[in-house]
């Protein structure tokens, strides 16, 4: 006798026959219950739907029974229950819509295959991939809300157009009343929009320095003036350790083409005490070493931009700027360059984006390519050199430089939507010992800080970009996978993104500078790579953009944006004095208060707007405080401003109106330019000349 069955007492036998509609048999003491369930998964006693009608089980799973009724898939733990009529539903309402859930998510990530491969063959729509089927996913109720009111053949048109400017996509060219151009790639969306404003307003907001005045250029007709004063001009011994102790606290992390040890061994230590025992004539020594001269001020004005007892971007830091600048105009750097000359180049990128002058980026990109241009030259630093039989010390230099320097371009060329400077395809050189990795506590090899950002700019930052700037758009499917392999990096152990005020790392400047460094080499990419789809996601579908091909992005997007706000925001307030100072800090809020803005503009009746507002507003507020001191915080409040009045406009009257009223601003929206449609197609990096 079926074990399942025999348990049961004849009283229980008989209230269940009185039962017209039993929902499920009795249920056992649960050891007996797990008992039952593992015997049923072996076929070794009846299964639950034919135990519930008392019919013959042939204990197979799944059994003829419950095939031939139809109901295989609940075999053999599985029951029906009887509704009204011949109809069996799931006996439990909750996992019905679990399911249906599940299947409806199932269709869609079907139908997103669907439309990639069909965009790789095709730029019409797929036959299965019609409005009316598209719509069998929704639940019953919203398929009213959601009917096309337009001509379905209006419709396709305009969608087959936005598609087209979706995979043309090449940036925005500006020209500018006297004919100065300047050219932002498709993933400069957020960089553009805060610098349109300078390009076309006129006079922009107050620059954030004093006039200083310029020192005396090394002239042909009188060098060794020039010359002296470079030795002349150095600062006393104490100060310059200051500085340099400043520089590696404070800004080593954005960029240190050179470590301490061998500016101290090689550059400091050897021109201070030639200089102490006037063994040469005055002039000579500054001509014979005059790049790493060069690389010396340069390192004394970073030191002094990020000098906490001097005021921001103070004049001193201005002044070995200019010494750095006669210095490294002494000798060509393009005839036989050599390392230092590599390594200066490279900080004047590192100045440019931090002196506060004006917003600098191109002017970083540039000589942060040029600085690796000159690497190339200096016995082809992308080619491992271990092979020509060079000491190690020289090897390890080799790899670090280039890496360091391969990794901030590849971070200006995202920014700035523009190629690297060097294919990853032309590469064999291998990363530098890391000397500054870390043990676990049971044991395990933890990289430092540059041994892991070196390994997201090859494994991730350079694929992204060299896809970015092909030819040949970049596929959806590829984007989805670099999105796969940005989440699937894992961060070093031991982090603490965020700790409260009575943590020690909360006050620690350079802790708090490499965990916010560390965040950003995730977040940035991830921004990047959706930005584009994100954008085309709203202006496809503003009222519903999950109903885009493209959602995934802008759920992606969306929810980087909100992490990255609640990211700036704490580290803000841990240490303003830095970040006040830092412009590219400035770039990251922006971009993430753009997303919101523009989410709140498309879909003011959307359960997500009023969040989006609110975080909105909050970067507005740290917006304004930057802008007393910050130029690139001052020229994005201007933008911010006019999107958060868009945004507050597009939100309260959605919520004043009534339904009528709402269409009707909604349809105002569509056609006029407050529905930030010109913001999306320049955020998005469609193809623009203005």
């Amino acid at each position: 006798m079926d074990p399942g069955t025999s348990q049961q007492t004849p009283n229980s036998d008989t209230n269940q026959s009185k039962s017209p509609t039993p929902s499920k048999p009795i249920a056992p003491k649960p050891r007996r219950r797990r008992n039952n369930e593992a015997k049923r998964s072996r076929g070794e006693i009846s299964c639950a739907e034919c135990r519930r009608l008392k019919m013959k089980c042939d204990k197979q799973i799944p059994c003829g029974t419950c095939t031939r009724r139809g109901c295989a898939n609940i075999c053999p733990h599985g029951v029906l229950s009887g509704g009204q009529g011949s109809r069996l539903i799931l006996a439990d309402t909750g996992a019905l819509h679990g399911k249906i859930t599940q299947m409806s998510q199932r269709i869609r990530q079907l139908e997103d295959a669907l439309g990639i491969m069909q965009a790789d063959v095709s730029k019409d729509r797929h036959p299965l991939l019609t409005r009316e089927l598209l719509r069998i996913k929704h639940w019953p109720e919203d398929d009213g809300k959601d009917k096309e009111h337009t001509d379905d053949t209006e419709g396709k048109e305009k969608k087959d157009e936005r598609i087209t400017n979706m995979i043309n996509a090449m940036g925005t060219l500006t020209i500018g009343e006297h004919g100065e151009a300047k050219y932002f790639g498709q993933s400069a969306g957020s960089e553009l929009d805060s610098t349109l404003d300078s390009f076309f307003d006129g006079p922009g907001p107050m620059e954030a320095i004093p006039f200083l005045p310029s020192i005396p250029g090394i002239t042909r007709d009188n060098p060794a003036e020039g010359l002296t004063l470079l030795e002349s001009s150095l600062p006393p011994l104490p100060r310059a350790w200051s500085l340099i102790e400043t520089y590696y606290a404070h800004s080593s992390a954005h960029f240190r083409p050179i470590k301490r040890s061998d500016l101290v061994d090689e550059i400091l230590t050897p021109i201070y005490r030639s200089l102490s025992s006037h063994s040469d004539e005055p002039g000579e020594l500054a001509r014979k070493m005059a790049h790493k001269f060069g690389v010396l001020y340069l390192i004394f004005a970073l030191g002094a931009l990020t000098d906490l007892t001097l005021p921001p971007f103070a004049e001193e830091a201005h002044r070995y700027f200019l010494l750095a600048r006669n210095s490294v105009s002494v000798k060509s750097v393009t005839e036989s360059p050599a390392i230092e000359t590599v390594q200066a180049l490279a900080l004047v990128s590192s100045y440019h984006s931090l002196s506060g002058r004006k917003p600098t980026s191109e002017t970083s990109w540039s000589f942060t390519a040029f600085s690796m241009r000159m690497a190339l030259s200096v016995s082809a630093f992308d080619r491992d050199c271990a092979r020509w039989g060079l000491d190690g010390r020289t090897i390890q230099r080799r790899r670090y430089i280039f890496w360091e320097i391969y990794t901030t371009d590849v971070l200006l060329s995202l920014a700035l939507g523009r190629p690297p400077t060097i294919s990853l395809s032309f590469v064999d050189c291998a990363f530098p010992l890391d000397e500054e990795a870390t043990l676990a506590d049971g044991g395990e090899h933890v990289p430092s800080f540059y041994a892991w950002k070196y390994s997201v700019a090859k494994d991730i930052l350079g694929p992204i970009i060299e896809a970015l700037s092909a030819a040949q758009p970049m596929k959806y499917e590829t984007v989805l996978d670099f999105d796969r392999k940005i989440r699937q990096k894992a961060f070093p152990k031991g982090l603490n993104f965020f700790v409260t005020p009575d943590h020690e790392e909360y006050h620690d400047r350079s802790a708090s500078i490499r965990t916010w460094l560390i965040a950003q080499y995730r977040l940035f990419p991830m921004f990047v790579i959706h930005r584009p789809y994100f954008a085309q996601a709203l202006l496809e579908h503003p009222g519903n953009p999950f109903r885009s091909p493209y959602a995934p992005s802008f759920l992606a997007a969306y929810h980087s944006a909100s992490l990255m706000i609640k990211r700036d925001l704490h580290y803000f307030e841990r240490v303003p004095d830095m970040f006040l100072r830092a412009g590219g800090f400035w770039q990251h809020p922006f971009t993430a208060a753009v997303i919101m803005g523009l989410v709140v503009v498309r879909m003011p009746k959307s359960h997500m707007a009023l969040n989006a507002l609110g975080e909105l507003n909050l970067v507005v507020d740290l917006f304004e405080k930057g802008a007393a001191i910050n130029i690139r915080a001052q020229r994005g409040l201007i933008f911010l401003r006019r999107l958060r009045s868009k945004a507050q406009h597009a939100f309260f009257q959605s919520r004043t109106a009534d339904r009528a009223g709402v269409d009707g601003v909604l349809s105002v929206f569509a056609a006029s330019s407050t529905d930030g449609s010109e913001e999306l197609a320049l955020f998005g990096g469609q193809t623009k000349v203005l």
